[in-house]
């Protein structure tokens, strides 16, 4: 965790020299001891406080270092009880409406309003709630207000809207909702040390942020930096050690008496995943066990929820379309002589499929579906980790861009020809709703 060390100076002691000659034989003799005594109680009065304040600064770091969360622990059988069933309202997409290249972000504004990025028009799209476009926001190019493949759109708490730019990915470029769409801000760079694979950041209310990355280091492993309003490096945020027995690291397959790193991860292989929301606080969770931890943005542990979570075998048809999959993975292992004995599929899905924050910063966590179910599923957990709701919603519709205001999600979908449409859910039963929209 990123954390300032504060060390308190002990009082001085004050020694009173007293001059009996001075005194004595003076009228203020009584007085002067008198004085004398109150002013050393004083000082043991302070003297305890002193301790006082030593021991609670010292249980407070104690209490930091053992970074023992607030645990909530759920059953199963209430949440199964409490269910938020999602209809499609609407898509849109495709002649004669609006045609999307490609979808890279989604973000809701504090007006209602969606702001859609299209990585391959190199533009930001702004739609009304009734799906209504309302304005096209930049083109392809690197100056002011331009973007170069955009994604990654994210709304801070003061309603500004980040966007990076999947061509030049250590910057962001900031906007702000206008009448009549959005208007350019301004533009942050920033120079992560070593690091790829940059992510939505999560940007705290003084303007810094925190942004996921991976290490270029052999084991390549997912890292969370921070940054300060003008890009400058705060430094690295420490994320918890992985539970025993977890392998969450790039696959590595030998090669010629030597280890190699694998370019593709196994199919249904756990994983470490990390969220950020929009205040630059986290969730963490290992996909092979349903146990998520929060954390604030300086990476002190907030809470924990956890709940059993039975398995699910492999289907006839995961399982085949898992293998096809691997077998390419094992065909490029072996036109390089390596070793392909460890590439195989798990018996059984994770439980866990995604983490994401909404608007609010309701944290979802999509559970693992078997392929037959018609049905995407997710728990919703209000910044607290108290429970809100268990969230259902049409098959194919990927609401994991965390556009989310209240009880209308806005998601992704694709047909068979991957031609992507925005498509608006809107969740029943009053559990998602929030006061005031």
């Amino acid at each position: 965790m990123i954390c300032s060390r504060h060390a308190d100076s002990p009082p001085q002691y004050r020694e009173l020299a007293w001059s009996s000659a001075a005194i004595r034989g003076s009228g203020r003799w009584r007085g002067a001891q008198l004085k004398s005594r109150g002013v050393r109680t004083l000082d043991r009065i302070e003297q305890v406080l002193f301790g006082i304040g030593l021991i609670l600064m010292k249980f407070q770091r104690f209490i930091r270092a053992l970074s023992l969360p607030f645990l909530i622990t759920l059953s199963s059988q209430g949440l199964a009880a409490q269910v938020s069933v999602g209809e499609e309202r609407f898509r849109v997409g495709s002649p004669p409406g609006v045609e999307f290249g490609n979808v890279s972000g989604i973000a809701v504004l504090e007006s209602g309003r969606v702001v859609v990025a299209d990585r391959l028009a190199s533009v930001l799209l702004v739609f009304e709630s009734d799906g209504t476009l309302t304005a096209r926001v930049g083109r392809d190019g690197n100056g002011p207000g331009e973007l170069i493949i955009p994604c990654c759109v994210r709304t801070s708490q003061t309603g500004d809207v980040w966007v990076r730019p999947a061509g030049t990915p250590s910057r962001f470029d900031v906007f702000h909702e206008t009448s009549s769409g959005l208007a350019f801000d301004r533009r942050i760079r920033y120079s992560p040390p070593g690091r790829t694979g940059h992510s939505m950041p999560g940007i705290s209310a003084d303007g810094s942020f925190s942004v996921r990355l991976v290490s270029t280091d052999e084991d390549r492993m997912q890292e969370l930096w921070r940054f300060g309003p003008g890009g400058e490096t705060i430094g690295q945020v420490e994320l918890p050690d992985l539970p025993p027995g977890d392998s969450v690291g790039p696959v590595m397959v030998k090669f010629a008496g030597s280890q190699m790193q694998l370019p593709y991860g196994v199919p249904y292989r756990p994983l470490r995943l990390i969220a950020l929301d929009r205040s630059g606080g986290f969730a963490v969770v290992i996909t092979s066990s349903y146990r998520i931890r929060a954390y604030d943005a300086a990476g002190i542990p907030k809470w924990t929820v956890q709940r059993e979570s039975p398995p699910h075998r492999l289907s006839t048809d995961e399982r085949r379309v898992g293998e096809e999959s691997l077998q390419s993975i094992r065909d490029y292992v072996a036109r390089g002589g390596g070793d392909t004995r460890s590439l195989v599929l798990p018996e059984y899905l994770p439980p866990i499929l995604r983490i994401w924050f909404d608007s609010h910063d309701r944290l979802w966590v999509q559970a693992s579906r078997s392929s037959a179910a018609d049905f995407e599923e997710a728990d919703v957990f209000r910044p607290d980790g108290s429970f809100v709701t268990r969230a259902r919603w049409p098959k194919g519709i990927d609401l994991t861009w965390g556009a989310i205001k209240g009880a209308m999600a806005w998601g992704v979908a694709s047909d068979e020809w991957d031609v992507d449409y925005l498509v608006r859910v809107d969740f029943e039963g009053g559990q998602l709703a929030i006061s005031g929209n």
